[in-house]
């Protein structure tokens, strides 16, 4: 999985762009240990509302990343957030995902310690 471009596309096509410190936060105190993981996730999952729904859940867990649909019919991207989220994250693509997906497997890699947020928020880049 590579990294998000630097101008990242929201799906109604605003490009933001961001200072390098911005969305760089230390984990607060009650925060524990932040982890980044990347993630490619196989099955029906384009054209089902994928992206959208992963961005929701993410926010609703407070992590922070991207995701975006790649040519190989996948859907990857890159979660970033406290240790207990970031796994309830990685349960949900592995099991869940959008209403009228069909998740065959998720896969994970690079995960890491992160002593920062790269991003400001969660993004669905185009």
């Amino acid at each position: 999985v590579t990294p998000a471009p630097r101008g990242c596309l929201y799906d109604d096509g605003r490009v933001v762009r961001r200072p390098p410190s911005e969305g760089r936060e230390m984990a607060s105190a009650g925060e524990g240990r932040l982890l980044s993981v990347d993630y490619e996730v196989f099955g029906k999952v384009q054209g089902v509302f994928f992206r959208k729904h992963t961005q929701k859940e993410a926010k609703r867990l407070g992590l922070v990343g991207w995701v975006r649909n790649t040519e190989r019919g996948t859907v990857e991207g890159r979660l970033q957030g406290a240790e207990q989220p970031v796994r309830a994250m990685q349960a949900w693509l592995r099991a869940q995902g959008s209403p009228r997906s069909r998740i065959d497997k998720a896969e994970f890699s690079n995960q890491r310690p992160a002593d920062r947020r790269d991003y400001p928020d969660f993004q669905v880049v185009k």
